[in-house]
């Protein structure tokens, strides 16, 4: 049976190992309790997803500056894939994808999802965090799952930017957003210093108002990822046949991407790409048309999280299509 290890002390052995070093003092994955009698706690989730570390560095940063927090602050703190941190990857082979696992399953990685969801739910936590990175540029924004004022206040708390995601199933805010005020922050590219900075002072910020606090989210520019991405099934990275994604694409994220672009090329007898819309139903002749062995749009789109990566692609998707909500 797979289960989280429970700890109570963030120790300095802790504290002084990168991403990459946790499995070398952690079991696997590990919720640490630092919550107080009287005072509901601040929920943070870092390592879903093992190449993106800005989440664990901002712990590290915050709490090695501030060694008197973990007597003040009231937060729960869990740190996930540790396995997939030390070889640098988002997940190993035959693991799922550790934040698409919290939807219920028969996996031992739901089983554990669902025991953390328990026991966290039980402390009653007045906002979650789950801090992720991209593979490739975009500016930093929140992804989040309903549109109430606690909401889109706590978003605009992190970037003027928010996506509402309706896909993929299974997410950690999807989740936690059922008892509590929750959001992800996708926080740029992991080698950017300023990506777990700006993590780092977000969770201070929040550690220091110990509740939510009401701000004008009239600045918070929504859109809806109503569109994803993927490679067709059965591709692998190291298949020949695997399209050749278009590398200049990643600098267009959260940018009008014009009808015409090429998206990728596709090799003798390759997979091609797929568009899903949320009710998961096939609309890629929609949006792309073959020319010359080429994949390129058939209309303008919004794109966002774009990644040259075919192994991210194979794991996660190509990107989305976003669209703009008037809130």
């Amino acid at each position: 049976m797979m289960q989280f290890d429970l700890r109570h002390e963030l120790s300095p052995d802790v504290l002084e190992c990168t991403a990459a070093q946790l499995a070398n003092v952690l079991n696997g994955p590990t919720l640490f309790d630092l919550g107080k009698p009287g005072k509901d706690p601040l929920f943070v989730s870092v390592l879903l997803h093992g190449n993106e570390t800005s989440g664990w560095e901002a712990v590290r940063k915050l709490f090695s500056r501030h060694p008197e927090l973990t007597a003040s602050s009231s937060v729960l703190i869990l740190v996930g894939n540790v396995l997939s941190a030390q070889k640098g990857v988002r997940k190993l082979d035959g693991q799922p994808d550790y934040n698409r696992v919290w939807n219920g399953g028969a996996t031992p990685e739901h089983k554990l999802a669902q025991d953390v969801i328990a026991y966290v739910g039980s402390k009653r936590p007045w906002c979650a965090i789950d801090v992720h990175n991209n593979s490739g540029p975009n500016p930093h924004y929140s992804v989040i799952t309903d549109l109430s004022p606690a909401t889109r206040s706590l978003a605009s708390s992190f970037s003027s930017l928010a996506i509402l995601a309706k896909q993929p199933p299974g997410t950690l805010t999807q989740a936690f957003s059922g008892f509590c005020t929750s959001i992800a922050i996708e926080a740029g590219i992991p080698t950017d210093p300023d990506s777990s900075e700006r993590a780092s002072e977000l969770i201070r910020q929040l550690l220091s108002e110990g509740k939510l606090v009401e701000k004008s989210s009239e600045s918070l520019e929504i859109f809806d990822n109503f569109i994803r991405v993927t490679v067709e099934p059965g591709a692998t990275s190291e298949d020949r046949t695997f399209p050749k994604l278009n590398p200049e694409l990643d600098t267009f994220n959260f940018k009008c991407l014009p009808a015409g672009s090429l998206v990728c090329s596709l090799k003798d007898h390759s997979l091609g790409i797929r568009a899903n819309n949320v009710e998961l139903q096939d609309v890629t002749d929609h949006y792309f048309v073959i020319e010359n062995s080429e994949v390129r749009l058939r209309r303008d789109v919004i794109m966002s999280m774009y990644t040259r990566d075919p192994l991210i692609a194979i794991q996660d998707c190509i990107c989305y299509f976003l669209k703009s909500i008037k809130t």
